[in-house]
């Protein structure tokens, strides 16, 4: 009997048919890492979207009463711009009316959206579009701000500086304050300081009965007092200028000319746009740099130590109370030169780095802007800030305006809730 050998069968075929199955499952898995990848970022810069309209409508309801209509109609303009300038919702996406729900007890805001993204890929396996949904959530019961302003009016400062400073003073106060402030708002206060202070109405309060003074502008205290924000009274007054001052600290061929009373006087703390823009507008540049004595009234007119001089709506409020942050914004456009009085061996530079150690120690949050400022002024405003984020320097007229901007945007910023 003869046998016969088979031949072995063509698989050929059958290994093209795998691999191109195999193939196709590579590329739909491909295609879907794409249309997974579109639909991320499309839930990017919807839920970027939504955190800036949830805080724009907190910011909203604090200044103002709205109605829940006048809440949804101003968040839903306020997403479709923000949508409408984005490049991504131009491919076709799909975007329902976003839900704005307002806690008025609790004063939370919440805000969600959904959006519907065709695909490319996910079709062939029956998926023709993706659902992204968003939400957002903003606490707008913040706390409210105290913010003291030392504002730099010494001779270095006139001309352009001193129109930089006021346009930035402006913008902060336009930023920071209401237009119609509550009964709880935020609050600014003004301490235009040069080679002394000029504490207006409030000079008898703050100086002995029978101090000398010339006119009503103080100059720093001295003693145990010198370094903190004790009230003032016996032992704690501060020092005023008579006919026979004697200043320190500076070129000794200057003597008393470098005494100089600021035209501007001090504002303590005030929700009104008006009056505050009233006052910056009036301050002029004149006379040497005390820099020490405009870090102390910076941080008098928000210490609660002073209500007793402060009163009414101006009365700082306690440093435990948590529903507000202290905060102080040191500004000089050049060295701490001048000093005054019983202080031999102190120089302002040392006393105002002490001073701001000491608010530092109480709580208050420092923020500290070097306007075309030599190297010893940067390095004594660095020092001072709270940290180096809270330090800035200007170069013009433009970085001051941003600069004091930004302190201003980073006191009243909400902090979104997870």
């Amino acid at each position: 009997m003869t046998t016969t050998t088979p031949f072995p069968a063509d698989e050929r075929g059958s290994i093209a048919i795998i691999f191109g199955f195999v193939l196709m499952i590579l590329a739909l898995f491909t295609g879907l890492a794409v249309d997974l990848s579109r639909a991320y970022g499309v839930s990017s810069f919807v839920s970027s979207a939504l955190d800036s309209t949830a805080l724009a409508v907190a910011r909203e309801l604090q200044t103002r009463d709205m109605s829940n209509q006048e809440v949804q109609q101003f968040a839903q303009t306020r997403f479709d711009a923000l949508i409408a300038g984005n490049r991504k919702a131009e491919s076709g996406i799909t975007f329902d009316s976003i839900a704005v729900s307002v806690n008025r007890d609790e004063e939370v805001v919440e805000i969600s959206a959904a959006s519907v993204v065709p695909t490319y890929f996910a079709g062939l396996a029956g998926h023709d579009t993706m659902n992204v949904n968003e939400s957002s959530r903003v606490d707008y019961n913040v706390r409210v701000v105290e913010l003291s302003l030392m504002l730099d009016v010494t001779g270095s400062m006139s001309g352009l500086k001193i129109n930089a400073l006021k346009l930035a003073a402006k913008d902060l106060v336009e930023e920071i304050i209401p237009e119609q402030p509550r009964s709880k708002s935020n609050r600014v206060a003004l301490a235009p300081y040069s080679a002394s202070v000029n504490a207006g109405s409030y000079a008898e309060d703050v100086t002995a009965s029978n101090a000398n003074n010339i006119d009503t502008c103080v100059v720093a205290r001295v003693g145990s007092a010198k370094l903190t924000d004790e009230r003032p009274d016996a032992g704690a007054y501060l020092e005023v200028v008579s006919d026979g001052a004697n200043a320190t600290d500076i070129d000794p061929h200057q003597g008393d000319s470098a005494y100089a009373c600021p035209e501007t006087e001090v504002l303590p703390l005030s929700k009104s746009r008006s009056v505050l823009n009233e006052r910056i507008n009036s301050l002029s540049a004149a006379g040497y740099t005390a820099g020490h004595l405009g870090t102390a009234w910076a941080w008098y007119m928000i210490s609660p130590e002073w209500k007793s001089v402060f009163k009414g709506n101006s009365k700082p409020a306690r440093y435990d109370d948590e529903d507000v942050i202290k905060s102080v914004l040191l500004m000089t456009d050049g060295a701490y030169n001048t000093m005054f009085s019983g202080s031999q061996g102190d120089t302002s530079d040392q006393t105002a780095r002490d001073l701001c150690d000491a608010m530092k120690a109480k709580g208050v949050i420092v923020y500290a802007v070097a306007f075309e400022a030599g190297e010893l002024s940067e390095e004594t405003l660095r020092y001072c800030a709270t940290s180096n984020t809270h330090y800035f320097t200007a170069d013009d007229t433009n970085e001051l305006r941003t600069a004091f901007v930004n302190v201003a945007k980073e006191l009243t910023s909400l902090r979104l809730t997870d």
